[in-house]
């Protein structure tokens, strides 16, 4: 939290201010070469709305009156993030002023310098006169074609198949059906208990040897592949005897990723 005096309020209104603050948190950014912030409307309510709060408490702070934390109020709005900060600050006059404040202060600059691409942000003074600042940043989840999504993860697994000196995996129609109705089932359930993915719907007659695995929560297909390396059985089975592969990707309605991978066998005809 960077404070400074309280100064001479300034007659820009909140549009001008806005546009002024993005602009220099983006000269910022350019200066490390860096990409520039967009500004993100979920991120600006939720930015508003903190700064509000905060001057009519007349208080700096990264907690809401209701108890809210920055993400909690950033999903509040709507936003769904890989990850997210906030950054508040107290009695600057101007943006120039805000801005050197949390430029010298090293929390703050690496919020303005970090790895984001969204931004929101906003200013409201209080009784007291002095105004409330607050900048909410964002990398929302990404969200994916899912026949692309699947065939980037097959991809993927082949490669590290190919380094292993194994045979690609062939996609499997039926598989590829299933785990893409699985992934989807999870993703429209999510949030219920009980709900897990299962072989129920598949011929198992036609695959004498199975594997599932289901993976909530990775952003992409190369974070996917990270935690089947990561985890020693998931490892064994990609890089195992299988010769087929099918795999599923939909998003929840908060834009939670979830996967399905089937790895099988074919029963000889």
């Amino acid at each position: 939290m960077a404070q400074e005096p309280a100064s001479p309020a300034s007659t820009k209104d909140e549009k001008s201010v806005v546009a002024e603050l993005v602009e220099a948190h983006n000269k910022e950014r350019a200066k490390e070469g860096l990409p520039p912030l967009k500004l993100e409307s979920k991120l600006q309510e939720a930015a508003r709305g903190h700064a509000k709060d905060m001057a009519e408490r007349e208080e700096m702070t990264h907690e809401g009156a209701d108890g809210s934390t920055p993400g909690q109020r950033v999903v509040n709005f709507g936003y769904h993030y890989l990850m997210t900060g906030e950054n508040v600050a107290r009695g600057q006059r101007d943006v120039p002023d805000v801005m050197l404040a949390w430029m010298e202060s090293p929390p703050h600059k690496k919020n303005v310098l970090g790895d984001y691409s969204e931004i929101g942000v906003a200013r409201a003074e209080g009784k007291d006169g002095k105004f409330y600042w607050c900048a909410d940043f964002g990398r929302p989840i990404p969200k994916f074609d899912p026949a692309t999504a699947a065939a980037d993860l097959v991809k993927r697994i082949n490669d590290d198949r190919s380094a292993a000196k194994l045979p690609a995996l062939a996609v499997e129609p039926k598989l590829a059906t299933f785990a893409r109705e699985q992934s989807s089932r999870l993703a429209e359930k999510k949030g219920q208990p009980g709900v897990t993915a299962s072989f129920d719907g598949l011929d198992t007659r036609l695959y004498p040897d199975l594997a599932m695995s289901t993976a909530v929560g990775q952003p992409d297909a190369e974070a996917v592949l990270k935690s089947l390396r990561d985890d020693p059985d998931l490892k064994s089975k990609v890089l195992g005897q299988f010769t087929r592969i099918g795999v599923g990707y939909a998003t929840a309605q908060d834009g939670t990723p979830f996967w399905c991978l089937i790895l099988a066998n074919p029963r000889n005809r």
